[in-house]
């Protein structure tokens, strides 16, 4: 069986964790053609507004611009994003567990996209106790058979996953809201995610 590939995602995906809990070791595409409009500089998280979308800007890519040389435009962002977490997850279970590992991704400067969104894919699954093997791709994989890195499109080529529902602080606002990223699910669910994880996976 060949390691999956996952793509290069801000935060990722509650589906992609999934992938690194079943499969342990992966590898994350750094030799994809950026396009926008995507989850690689974005992320969901459930607000007391309801769902709201971070992005991370970016330096408008040249034609045909590999995802590894994508550069983060400013850093202004950073102090938007951290204050939209705290406030959406401060009454959430386990925020304050872990916001000492989440807080230095919105102080530490970062050049590259790529590079922060690995290193915070990384830490947020450790957070999660996922045991898992993290590599970067060294040349683009044309094809491979545990290809799951159309998990960055906002919707994805093949059903992979269930939805599986758990805790939210907003629970009694907005019903159970699926599609979140992982920060949603680490904050409300802590070190029980990776039981929501191992019901996720569609395989």
């Amino acid at each position: 069986m060949s390691t999956p590939v996952l793509p290069s995602c801000y935060i990722g995906s509650i589906g992609l964790y999934a992938v690194l809990q079943k499969y342990g070791n992966v590898q994350v595409e750094f030799y994809d053609h950026y396009s926008r409009q995507t989850y690689r500089n974005r992320c969901k998280i459930l607000s007391s507004d309801g769902p709201m979308d971070l992005i991370i800007p970016v330096e408008k890519p040249k034609e045909k611009t590999l995802g590894k040389d994508i550069i983060i435009a400013n850093h202004t962002w950073q102090d938007i994003h951290w204050r939209s977490i705290k406030s959406s997850y401060d009454s959430s279970p386990f925020l304050e567990f872990f916001e000492d590992y989440l807080h230095p991704f919105y102080t530490k400067k970062y050049k590259f996209l790529y590079d922060y969104n690995y290193e915070f894919c990384k830490c947020i699954a450790g957070l999660m106790g996922i045991n898992a093997d993290i590599d970067s791709t060294s040349d683009y994989l044309s094809e491979c058979d545990n290809d799951y890195r159309s998990i960055v499109l906002k919707k994805p080529k093949a059903d992979y996953f269930n939805v599986v529902s758990y805790y939210q602080v907003f629970a009694q606002k907005f019903g159970f809201v699926p599609n979140m990223s992982a920060i949603d699910l680490l904050c409300n669910m802590g070190p029980e995610s990776v039981f929501v994880l191992e019901k996720t996976l569609n395989e």
